[in-house]
């Protein structure tokens, strides 16, 4: 955060705002500078290309923040990212510890919903569906889950 708030600050007005989302944004910016404060953030090791699989997951506090989550759903959203190899970008996907689905209040084209440490059932969105959505999976593995997450959400990114 404070690199980021001295990118704010050297190439803008020192305004950062959180969003919902899990986001950072830095307004105020000029439109030149946009690229440089790219390049900084990206430094930092945040995300910033949308491409990035990892830049299209939400995930809950999980495992390491709440009692109620079955999994740590950040250090899987991360681990599944690298899973995700095939070519294009990568539709949404939510990582939830629980069926509260704290992380998310609308529905991604995929929930991964913790069973257990590392496994997940998994949905894909359908508006025919009540929940969740149509079931794709129970008690997957990370493995298996990038496998199926590969082949099907990126047939339709916008979806």
């Amino acid at each position: 955060m404070r690199g980021a708030a001295h990118l704010a600050s050297s190439l803008g007005d020192a305004s950062l705002r959180m969003t919902p989302w899990q986001s950072l944004l830095l307004p105020n910016l000029a439109a030149t500078d946009a690229e440089l404060a790219l390049a900084g953030l990206a430094a930092l090791g945040l995300l910033c290309d949308p491409a990035q699989p990892l830049a299209r997951m939400v995930a809950c506090t999980g495992s390491a923040g709440c009692a109620k989550a079955l999994a740590d759903t950040k250090a899987d959203a991360v681990q599944l990212a690298a899973l995700l190899r095939e070519p294009g970008p990568v539709a949404g996907i939510h990582l939830s510890g629980c069926a509260r689905s704290c992380a998310l209040a609308h529905r991604a084209p995929a929930t991964l919903l913790a069973v257990g440490p590392g496994h997940y059932d998994l949905y894909f969105h359908d508006p025919a569906q009540p929940g969740l959505g149509a079931p794709g999976g129970r008690n997957l593995t990370l493995k298996e889950a990038g496998a199926q997450l590969d082949a099907r959400l990126r047939s339709n990114p916008d979806d």
